[in-house]
Protein backbone atom coordinates (compact mmCIF):
# COMPACT_ATOMS: atom_id res chain seq x y z
CA UNK A 1 0.00 0.00 0.00
CA UNK A 2 2.58 2.36 1.27
CA UNK A 3 5.11 1.81 -1.77
CA UNK A 4 2.09 2.76 -4.49
CA UNK A 5 1.36 6.29 -2.81
CA UNK A 6 5.22 6.82 -2.65
CA UNK A 7 5.53 5.42 -6.66
CA UNK A 8 7.50 7.31 -9.20
CA UNK A 9 5.19 6.17 -11.83
CA UNK A 10 2.54 8.31 -13.36
CA UNK A 11 -0.96 7.93 -12.32
CA UNK A 12 -3.25 6.86 -15.57
CA UNK A 13 -6.01 9.36 -14.73
CA UNK A 14 -3.57 12.33 -15.14
CA UNK A 15 -2.17 11.02 -18.63
CA UNK A 16 -4.93 13.69 -20.66
CA UNK A 17 -3.70 17.50 -20.36
CA UNK A 18 -6.90 18.71 -20.15
CA UNK A 19 -7.01 17.13 -16.31
CA UNK A 20 -3.72 18.47 -14.88
CA UNK A 21 -4.15 21.57 -16.49
CA UNK A 22 -7.41 21.54 -14.56
CA UNK A 23 -5.83 20.58 -11.72
CA UNK A 24 -3.41 23.45 -12.00
CA UNK A 25 -5.71 26.04 -12.15
CA UNK A 26 -7.51 24.67 -9.08
CA UNK A 27 -3.76 24.74 -7.07
CA UNK A 28 -3.44 28.34 -8.54
CA UNK A 29 -6.59 29.68 -7.55
CA UNK A 30 -5.71 28.42 -3.70
CA UNK A 31 -2.27 30.43 -4.41
CA UNK A 32 -4.19 33.30 -5.11
CA UNK A 33 -6.68 32.83 -2.22
CA UNK A 34 -4.20 32.89 0.05
CA UNK A 35 -2.45 35.65 -0.88
CA UNK A 36 -5.10 37.56 -0.98
CA UNK A 37 -6.12 36.64 2.67
CA UNK A 38 -2.21 37.36 3.62
CA UNK A 39 -1.84 33.68 5.35
CA UNK A 40 1.77 33.23 5.21
CA UNK A 41 2.14 29.81 6.36
CA UNK A 42 -0.66 28.45 4.01
CA UNK A 43 1.11 30.73 1.42
CA UNK A 44 4.31 28.95 1.41
CA UNK A 45 2.49 25.11 1.38
CA UNK A 46 0.12 26.54 -1.68
CA UNK A 47 3.59 27.71 -3.02
CA UNK A 48 4.78 24.29 -2.52
CA UNK A 49 1.96 22.51 -4.18
CA UNK A 50 1.68 24.71 -7.12
CA UNK A 51 6.11 24.33 -7.45
CA UNK A 52 5.60 20.34 -7.29
CA UNK A 53 2.48 20.14 -9.13
CA UNK A 54 4.13 22.30 -12.43
CA UNK A 55 7.88 20.04 -11.64
CA UNK A 56 5.15 17.17 -11.44
CA UNK A 57 2.56 17.61 -14.30
CA UNK A 58 4.81 19.71 -16.79
CA UNK A 59 8.48 19.76 -16.46
CA UNK A 60 9.22 16.51 -15.10
CA UNK A 61 9.71 13.05 -17.39
CA UNK A 62 6.52 11.00 -16.46
CA UNK A 63 3.99 12.66 -18.24
CA UNK A 64 6.43 14.25 -21.41
CA UNK A 65 5.39 11.41 -23.81
CA UNK A 66 1.50 12.84 -24.25
CA UNK A 67 -0.67 9.74 -23.47
CA UNK A 68 2.11 7.30 -23.04
CA UNK A 69 3.69 7.52 -19.67
CA UNK A 70 7.78 7.26 -19.75
CA UNK A 71 9.52 3.70 -20.16
CA UNK A 72 10.74 1.89 -17.36
CA UNK A 73 14.57 1.47 -17.09
CA UNK A 74 13.77 -2.28 -17.90
CA UNK A 75 11.76 -1.18 -21.05
CA UNK A 76 14.76 1.20 -22.14
CA UNK A 77 17.90 -1.44 -21.91
CA UNK A 78 15.46 -4.20 -23.65
CA UNK A 79 14.85 -1.06 -26.72
CA UNK A 80 18.70 -0.33 -26.52
CA UNK A 81 20.10 -3.98 -27.04
CA UNK A 82 17.64 -5.88 -28.95
CA UNK A 83 19.64 -8.94 -29.08
CA UNK A 84 19.59 -9.54 -25.53
CA UNK A 85 17.49 -11.81 -23.42
CA UNK A 86 14.45 -10.49 -21.15
CA UNK A 87 14.40 -13.66 -18.97
CA UNK A 88 17.81 -14.37 -18.57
Amino acid sequence: MISRIFSTEPHPWFVPLHRRVITMAICVFWLVIELIGQQSVWLIIAGAVNGYAIWEFFLGPNYRNGSKPAPSDAETDAEADPDSDPNP
